[in-house]
């Protein structure tokens, strides 16, 4: 009976100490598995192109041009008004955060990613995405500017080109006033476009905590075939006024449009010739709406 004792002592004593490796290897996964999903993840990808522009803005001027095969960390992605894919990226070697055309960028899978980023930790954005992307630092933001009326030109620079169509009652901080072309503009920061300039005419300065403003109509001036006001968004503007013209442009809803000459008819389809964004061309009557301001009556 003394053996037989002897061997139950035993085997509870392995069973225990199997039972405290078992303990053992749960905390342990549960502690690798609470850091493993504490990470943070990353983003980078490869540049597919040589002589890449990064801009200052989506569609605005050239900061730097990078080389194919350079990697850098990518922070968001956007699209701008004409249905062009951008990504805002950082590259470390000169600190610059920018945008560049998706399309150009081959990114890495997330593994990669992370392990990129543990191995080149100087390769990651000293900021967060909120503030390295936006660029605007608090102490700038002199105020807040809310748009007026629709389709608003955001202009890369005071008088410059068109970088994208606000809608009305998009509030944005601005940093700068500025004259220009015998307007007075302000340097806003659009969370789609990057920074840009809106003519102060089409804005009101606002607190950030207002949620709407009166509207103000834009108004149009006198024409003698009147104006149009579209009616659907990223309209083609053709060369001709036909239904197989070359594209030469878009202009988005809402976006008022003066008449350049009579409307005509082809195909079956009213054509309205207009002239927008530094184009001159024709647009489908059924994609816009005419505004009754002309000395004539509308057309039938």
């Amino acid at each position: 009976m003394t053996i037989q004792h002897t061997d139950d002592k035993a085997t509870i004593g392995k069973k225990i100490i199997s039972l405290l490796l078992v303990l053992t290897l749960l905390i342990t996964g549960i502690q690798t598995d609470a850091s493993a999903s504490s990470a943070t993840n990353y983003s980078f990808g490869r540049v597919s192109i040589g002589g890449l522009n990064v801009r200052n803005s989506v569609g605005g001027q050239t900061l730097i041009q990078l080389d194919r095969n350079i990697v850098v960390q990518v922070l968001q992605t956007l699209t701008d008004s004409n249905s062009v894919n951008w990504l805002a990226i950082y590259y470390s070697p000169t600190s610059t955060t920018g945008y560049v055309q998706a399309s150009y960028i081959t990114l890495m899978s997330q593994t990669e990613s992370n392990a990129y980023a543990a191995s080149n930790p100087g390769a990651i954005s000293p900021t967060s995405i909120t503030s390295s992307v936006n660029g605007v630092n608090p102490n700038d933001i002199l105020g807040y500017v809310e748009t007026i009326a629709s389709g608003v030109n955001l202009r890369e620079k005071a008088n410059g080109g068109v970088i994208g169509k606000i809608d009305r009652a998009q509030t944005f901080p601005y940093t700068k006033k500025e004259t220009a072309g015998g307007y007075n503009w302000f340097r806003v920061y659009s969370q789609q476009y990057g920074f840009g300039y809106l003519r102060a005419d089409f804005v009101k300065e606002t607190a950030i905590t207002s949620s709407t403003l009166p509207s103000v109509p834009v108004a149009p001036a006198p024409s003698t075939f009147g104006s149009i006001t579209m009616t659907t968004d990223k309209v083609n503007v053709r060369a001709t006024a036909a239904q197989h013209g070359t594209r030469i442009g878009k202009v988005f809803i809402n976006t008022v449009l003066i008449l350049l000459e009579a409307p005509v008819q082809n195909q079956g389809y009213t054509w309205y010739k207009i002239s927008a964004n530094g184009v001159t061309g024709y647009v489908r009557g059924d994609m816009a709406r005419f505004n009754n301001d002309a000395s004539g009556a509308p057309p039938s």
